[in-house]
């Protein structure tokens, strides 16, 4: 369970001349107190969403087991209908065909005008923008369009990329560990149809595991949600193979747009569900909660379904460690992205969780409608597809998110923030920042954790993203983000050329997903997959490592000198166990000292997780005598004690 503390401030009570003040005037006054600060706060309405329910405790067995790096699919084959689906009445331009070109080019005329005006003083930067480390080509491009980028880093880095319809798997310098295409991958899965869409990958932190999902079918006879959880922490080994069925409650309906989540002990998707006509319609949200510990033992898998009425449910992440056993989600209103909602899943499926109706929370700055972005060439835009929530993380009692939005009828990104009150949902608080620029256009962003401020633990971020303009090819580039503001932009990748159809009619948006996630243990290391117009005309994936910027350094928490919770002390039966809390995900060396200091003993490249970790060794090599045992980390010697061996 995170730790939440209260922080109310001082109240300082001056000397009243109202003689004693007895204990119902001062139940009235913290009453009011606590009705002012709500009220004071403009903070969330409870909404009446009598459509979110939840469903009966379900399970589906493993199907099969699958070795990604030697799965094999020698047709690799590509079969996709180029119309998309709409979202629902209200989402803005997600199919992007509904703003006339005539519409859109006065729009670019009224950016011109106003660019350098009164808009251009919302732009505050924090400084320079990210450092561009390690990058390579990513996925190998096999013609489908969009390219739906997702990635999932490790501790060591590791790492899986995802794109419709290929996995892959590197290290940190880009060398590969393995590939295959979706279709490969879940092919041992009996009655699925071959085309499979729209692949999500996530690192859980607390196991050190991968999990691969994707969508197969467009039709709620054949609809369902593909998961493979990894066995080990080797992103190109064995997974454990699940099918959920993509129309849970039986009423003709099919799945699309999977976002995935991970909390202690649970795992999340969420999805979208059309109709089956000719042109699908929106009808709801679910959400999947899942026992993690089912899948990657490989037994049944136990979960249970969620409807709800809003599109594009987000579920939120922890960052730097994983929360529980409650879950968060976030989203916008169809039509008005202003509007935002805050959902909690309140526990776990053993404990009987159930998804409660959500708070309702107006944004500001408001968010604006997304437009189409240019490229060069004014008869080649990209629609930027609807301003749902794209991608979040939780840390330090926050939720971070981004959105894409508009100023001013240019393409913008919208960094959100909600700060959840330990009051309850109701008295939480969402903000926000638009994030433009004058000489590119950017969208479909993503975030990533990038370090804490000292004080208040203030969160920091790197937002990805795409951009092109009237002179530059679609590329992929990013920013940092602090108390302070936006950073300047980096380019990650350059366009080499226009990003063009490969068949008459193709969808030549740029995907409904960018990815970014920071590296687990690694302060400030953040790895982004998103795409770029290569010197063909395709959109392909690039993988760049990014660190803070060279002003900007993580805190990191100083070595405590304690000692050592040791037992038995002295020790008995040759065997001396200790525990010590671990404040950081990381490595760390075990090491044994006598008296004067010699190092007796050194066991190293423990990967630690953050909790209380417990290290026990036979002694019966040691003389009697006084021993130091060190827990030692990059920064040096972090917990120590003492124990005595007779």
């Amino acid at each position: 369970m995170v730790n939440r503390k209260l922080h109310l401030g001082k109240l300082h009570l001056k000397k009243l001349q109202l003689g004693k003040l007895d204990l119902g005037k001062l139940a009235l006054l913290l009453t009011f107190i606590v009705l002012l600060s709500f009220n004071m706060s403009g903070q969330g309405v409870k909404v009446d969403a009598p459509s979110t329910f939840t469903g009966e405790a379900q399970s589906v067995k493993r199907l099969g087991t699958v070795v990604l790096r030697e799965t094999v699919d020698p047709w690799d084959p590509y079969l996709k209908t180029t119309k998309m689906v709409p979202a629902p009445r209200g989402e803005d331009q997600l199919v992007g065909d509904d703003l006339a070109t005539e519409k859109k080019h006065q729009l670019k005329a009224t950016w011109d005008q106003k660019a350098q005006g009164d808009n251009s003083k919302e732009i505050t930067t924090s400084g320079p923008g990210p450092e561009l480390k390690t990058n390579f080509e990513g996925n190998t491009f096999n013609l489908y369009a969009p390219a739906d980028n997702t990635i999932a880093v490790s501790v060591t880095g590791q790492m899986i990329s995802g794109t419709n319809a290929r996995i892959h798997t590197y290290t940190e310098t880009g060398s590969s560990l393995g590939a295959t295409t979706l279709s490969g991958f879940f092919s041992g899965l009996p009655g699925i149809v071959p085309f499979k869409f729209d692949p999500k990958v996530i690192y859980d932190i607390a196991e050190d595991r991968f999990i691969v999902v994707c969508l197969a079918a467009f039709d709620s006879t054949n609809s369902r949600i593909l998961v493979g959880f990894s066995q080990s922490a080797d992103p190109g080994g064995s997974y454990n193979l699940y099918a959920l069925d993509g129309n849970p409650f039986n009423n003709g309906l099919w799945t699309d747009y999977p976002q995935l989540g991970l909390n202690q002990n649970e795992f999340f998707v969420t999805g979208n569900l059309f109709t089956d006509a000719n042109s699908p319609q929106f009808v709801q949200n679910v959400i999947w909660q899942i026992d993690k510990y089912d899948g990657y033992s490989g037994i049944a898998l136990d979960f249970v379904a969620h409807s709800n009425s809003y599109f594009s449910v987000h579920p939120v992440t922890g960052a730097t460690s994983l929360y529980g056993p409650q879950m968060y989600f976030v989203s916008s209103e169809i039509g008005n992205p202003s509007i935002m909602y805050l959902h909690i899943i309140d526990n776990s499926i053993d404990n009987g969780g159930i998804l409660q109706s959500p708070n309702a929370f107006t944004i500001s700055p408001a968010i604006g409608n997304s437009v189409v972005v240019n490229q060069p060439d004014p008869g080649q835009d990209f629609p930027s597809a609807g301003t749902r929530v794209r991608d979040s993380y939780y840390e330090n009692n926050r939720i971070e998110f981004v959105m894409n939005s508009s100023v001013v009828g240019r393409p913008a990104v919208y960094h959100g923030t909600a700060f959840l009150s330990p009051l309850g949902p109701g008295f939480s608080n969402f903000t926000g920042q638009l994030i433009f620029y004058n000489d590119i256009e950017i969208a479909y962003p993503c975030i990533a954790y990038g370090g804490s401020q000292h004080s208040g633990g203030k969160n920091r971020s790197y937002i990805g993203f795409n951009f092109c303009s009237e002179t530059e090819f679609p590329s992929n580039g990013a920013c940092f983000v602090d108390e302070s503001g936006f950073s300047d932009y980096i380019t990650c990748r350059s366009g080499e050329s226009y990003v063009i159809p490969i068949s008459p009619g193709q969808d030549i948006r740029w995907g409904d997903y960018t990815s970014i996630v920071n590296r687990p243990g690694i302060p400030g290391e953040a790895w982004m997959a998103a795409s770029y117009g290569n010197s063909q005309g395709r959109e392909v994936t690039h993988i760049s490592q990014l660190n803070l910027p060279v002003q900007v350094a993580v805190d990191k928490p100083a070595p405590i000198d304690r000692d050592l919770k040791v037992y038995p002390n002295p020790v008995v039966e040759e065997r001396v166990m200790f525990t010590f809390p671990v404040k950081e995900y990381g490595r760390y060396d075990l090491v044994i000292r006598d008296v004067e200091g010699r190092e007796i003993k050194r066991w190293e490249e423990y990967t630690l997780r953050i909790g209380d970790a417990t290290i026990h060794f036979k002694t019966g090599s040691l003389p009697k005598g006084i021993y130091f045992v060190t827990v030692e980390g990059g920064d040096g010697s972090v917990f120590k004690g003492k124990f005595v061996v007779n």
